[in-house]
C-alpha cells in the first residue's frame, strides 16, 4: 500500500521528491498568476486563492497549465 504523504509546505514536498527521486513532481503555478492575484486583491479588496485564480486564467484561455 503506498499512501500518499501530506507535507508541511511545497518547499518540503519539492526537497522530499528531489531526494528520493533525484527530480521534483510538485505544480509551480505560472508567475502571472501570482501577479493576477495581487492585482485582484488590489482591485476588490477579496482575497483569492492562488489555486482559483490558476484555474480562471487556464479557463479563460490565458495561460495553458502544466500540471504536476
Amino acid at each position: 500500500m503506498n499512501k500518499k504523504r501530506k507535507y508541511a509546505s511545497l518547499l518540503e514536498q519539492v526537497c522530499s521528491e528531489y531526494g528520493t527521486q533525484g527530480y521534483y513532481n510538485a505544480h509551480v503555478p505560472s508567475h502571472h498568476v501570482y501577479y493576477v492575484r495581487a492585482a485582484l486583491k488590489e482591485r476588490t479588496g477579496k482575497d483569492f486563492s492562488i489555486e482559483d485564480v490558476e484555474k480562471a486564467l487556464v479557463a479563460e484561455g490565458f495561460i495553458q497549465y502544466e500540471g504536476g
